[in-house]
């Protein structure tokens, strides 16, 4: 499956998810920064989603990246590295 693909199947299942995600409202919530964890989250599922042997170099680059970059970002990364991969 192409990235592109999986990336809308995936974002389809979240857009689902969020439906029903309810935000936590207690005290410690406000200093929990939830979206960015949320985010956080969504890369790391995206990234392990992927298929192992032909994006395990840039999915071990991205991980190891302080600070992390944001999800539009990987997923660039992550088809600038599948469009290699198919040239060669």
């Amino acid at each position: 499956m192409r990235v592109i693909e999986y990336f809308t199947k995936l974002k389809g299942l979240r857009d689902e998810l969020d439906a029903y995600l309810q935000l936590p409202n207690c005290k410690c919530a406000k200093e929990f920064n939830w979206f960015k964890y949320l985010e956080s989250e969504r890369i790391h599922q995206f990234l392990m989603g992927l298929d192992s042997s032909q994006f395990a170099v840039a999915r071990s680059n991205i991980l190891s990246m302080e600070p992390r970059p944001n999800q539009n970002k990987v997923y660039s990364m992550i088809l600038r590295d599948e469009g290699q991969h198919i040239l060669t």
